[in-house]
């Protein structure tokens, strides 16, 4: 070859190289123009991704283009979008939506690629032995060109290209690639970033739009800018007038607590630090509702404070029950106090009240002696009806429940109502024509209209109109003030209404809790509402109460109806009639008592044999050869109680009577040893004529 064909042979090499660089370069800025104009945020990913495909095949006349990205778990690379000339666009798929088209790392062509990171170009597959998989297929592609999309060293995805031809990728095809697969990954990379916050916009606004909290947004001027649906359901407004300023949230807040909400607003800007409170809020139909509230301020960019964010719950239906456990509470430890002091303090108003009777046959004609004994039974009278009340409202007092009507209750009552209200009260009744027959021991009905009768007698200083009404109800699920523990069904309700100086809702709230009283020291226990309804709920029903300041009050007490009818009381014996001379066997460990029953009965002609414990009456018993008319032993004492004994000495003599004295025996006695053994029941503190009469009503019984 001479110097001038050599020479010519260079320049035609050298012109070829050019004009394949030139052909690449072309390739290059073609691919590039075109991603520059998919590199649009609005643009979608899927758009991005199917155009990216299309590019690639199109400018390095691939047969297939497919795009891989690396998943959330960064395990896998998923099949996102491919472009084949037998489809006249890209096709785009879901994540997992094709799992044959996903390749953990180190697995398949793209799975290797996506591991190691580095770029492969294979001239033959079908003499490669790393594509045994790719070979069995009908229309395997030989030639192969996968690049990976990296960002700053980091994987986004894997870029893959084939053809059926042989050696038909290049290094020149390879480094037009790195150019198109550099450019793609910051797109995918921008794309990918940008739908994950859409993404993050989207599960956060549907946090707050479905959340149960209201969610506030506030300025540094306090001012609402942004509001969650749930503030709507707490204030009744929505929360588009809170943002738009139509009004503020702070207006909403209970008067009293707009400081407090005030001061904490300030303090989240200032001390910059999350911060809690609590307030009330009032809603557009004046219902108050408690808030617990958690803020958090909210920085800018520069660590600026520019407002805060406050995530407030409604715990009103915790708050009262709260207040309905701590009430309850208070209720259960006044009644243990109550029922443990209950025994021995009836027995000593017994024996006051026994001796009172002693002392009257010894000073008569003594008139001064005989009005401070008076003083002396009215205190001891005074001082067992406290006890009762005490045992009624913590429902620990044993009952004797009987049928009455409502109605005649109401007309027997109203006389020693009158006495009660005084000359400048006047008292109605309404009585209802239906029968309201209830399940309840009479004295507790006379106990529950005596309280709200001088309850309400005390809310009118000045006099005024007292009102009581019964009436049959029906109680649905929907009716105010029904607790759980009452079903629905028909109640007999007795209302008390009277035209007093009403109560504010905060007196309201407390009504009901013992020994909380609105009256001067003294003047008052404040234990008569709570034994109502504590008489209420003991006997299965409730009680609501309605009113206001300077409109009088209202309490409704609700008992469940029954269809029996009602017992007739029997008329009462008389003096004379009070005397026996069967045997009777007292059983007291309390000595003072003991003696004081024993002179009772032996007054009224009563043989009477006495023991002063269980051992000691079992032992009488057994060796008393005449007969035993009646037991009288008191329930609680020491080793065996008075339920025990009478069970042991009846199995001796089966005709004996038993009659149980009580100072207090809980609920065992009502529930268990009376109403299955058929026992009587006197409860103390007595007098001599209570005592006698119950005993001959046990004796004269068949």
């Amino acid at each position: 070859m001479t110097g001038k064909e050599k020479a010519g042979q260079e320049y035609a090499e050298a012109l070829q190289n050019v004009t394949r660089r030139s052909e690449r370069f072309v390739q290059i800025l073609s691919i590039l123009r075109e991603m520059d104009q998919l590199d649009d945020p609005l643009k979608g990913l899927k758009s991005v991704c199917c155009r990216i495909v299309e590019a690639v095949a199109s400018s390095l006349a691939a047969e297939n283009c497919s795009l891989f990205l690396l998943n959330a778990s960064k395990c896998e690379v998923q099949l996102r979008a491919t472009c084949s000339p037998l489809e006249d666009r890209a096709r785009y798929f879901e994540p997992d939506a094709w799992p044959a088209g996903n390749f953990k790392l180190g697995e398949g062509v793209a799975g290797a690629v996506a591991q190691t990171c580095t770029p492969l170009c294979v001239a033959d597959s079908s003499l490669d032995t790393r594509f045994v998989a790719i070979n069995q297929t009908s229309v395997a592609p030989r030639s192969l060109l996968c690049f990976p999309l990296m960002v700053e060293g980091r994987l986004v995805g894997v870029l893959n290209l084939s053809h059926s031809n042989p050696g038909f990728f290049t290094a020149d095809s390879e480094h037009t690639l790195s150019f198109a697969a550099d450019r793609a990954a910051r797109m995918l990379a921008n794309h990918l970033l940008h739908e994950r916050v859409r993404l993050s916009e989207e599960y956060y606004r549907l946090i707050l739009e479905t959340a149960a909290d209201a969610v506030l947004v506030f300025d540094k001027e306090g001012h609402v800018t942004s509001a969650n649906p749930a503030v709507e359901i707490i204030s009744g407004i929505p929360p588009q007038d809170y943002v738009s300023n139509q009004v503020t949230w702070q207006s909403r807040v209970h008067p009293d607590d707009r400081g407090l909400f005030q001061q904490h607003l300030e303090q989240l800007l200032t001390e910059k630090q999350p911060a809690g409170v609590q307030y009330r809020c009032i809603d557009i139909r004046d219902t108050v509702h408690a808030l617990e509230q958690r803020g958090c301020p909210l920085f800018d960019s520069q660590g600026e404070v520019q407002g805060v964010v406050c995530i407030a719950r409604d715990v009103s239906e915790r708050k009262l029950a709260e207040e309905e456990l701590l009430q309850a509470q208070k209720m259960e430890c006044v009644g243990r106090l109550a029922g443990g002091i209950a025994h021995d303090f009836n027995n000593l108003l017994t024996i006051i009240s026994g001796y009172g009777e002693v002392l009257h046959a010894h000073l008569e004609g003594m008139p001064e002696a005989l009005g401070r004994l008076h003083y002396i039974e009215e205190a001891a009278e005074r001082a067992g009806q406290l006890v009762k009340q005490l045992l009624a409202f913590s429902r620990k007092q044993v009952l004797q429940p009987k049928v009455i009507d409502l109605n005649l209750s109401l007309q027997e009552t109203t006389k020693m109502l009158r006495r009660v209200m005084g000359d400048d009260v006047q008292l109605v009744t309404d009585s209802c024509e239906d029968p309201a027959r209830i399940l309840i021991d009479p004295v507790h009905l006379t106990q529950v209209l005596m309280n709200l009768a001088v309850n309400a007698r005390d809310a009118m200083e000045a006099g005024g109109m007292l009102k009581i009404e019964t009436a049959v109800a029906e109680v649905g699920e929907e009716f105010a003030g029904r607790p759980e523990s009452c079903p629905p069904g028909r109640y007999a309700r007795i209302a008390v209404q009277d035209t007093g100086c009403g109560m504010s809702q905060e007196t309201r709230a407390r009504i009901f809790e013992p020994f909380f009283t609105t009256k001067l020291n003294g003047a008052g226990t404040g234990l008569g509402l709570p034994t109502v309804r504590g008489i209420v709920g003991q006997n299965g029903g409730f009680i609501t109460v309605e009113s206001e300041l300077g409109r009088g009050s209202t309490f409704s007490a609700y008992f469940p109806l029954v269809k029996e009818k009602a017992e007739t009381a029997a008329a009462p014996a008389s003096t004379a009639a009070l005397r026996g001379s069967e045997t009777v066997l007292v059983v007291e460990d309390e000595r003072a008592v003991r003696q004081l029953i024993v002179q009772m009965l032996t007054r009224q002609g009563f043989n009477v044999l006495e023991a002063p414990s269980a051992e000691a009456a079992a032992a009488l018993e057994k060796d008393h050869a005449e007969p035993i008319h009646l037991l009288l032993a008191d329930f609680l004492m020491p080793h065996m109680n008075g339920h025990q004994l009478a069970l042991q000495l009846c199995r001796n003599r089966p005709q004996l009577k038993v009659l149980i004295m009580s100072g207090y025996a809980g609920h065992s006695i009502a529930d268990h040893a009376l109403r299955e053994s058929g026992y009587g029941l006197v409860q103390k503190p007595f007098t001599s004529p209570e005592l006698i009469r119950r005993i001959r009503e046990i004796l004269d019984a068949p």
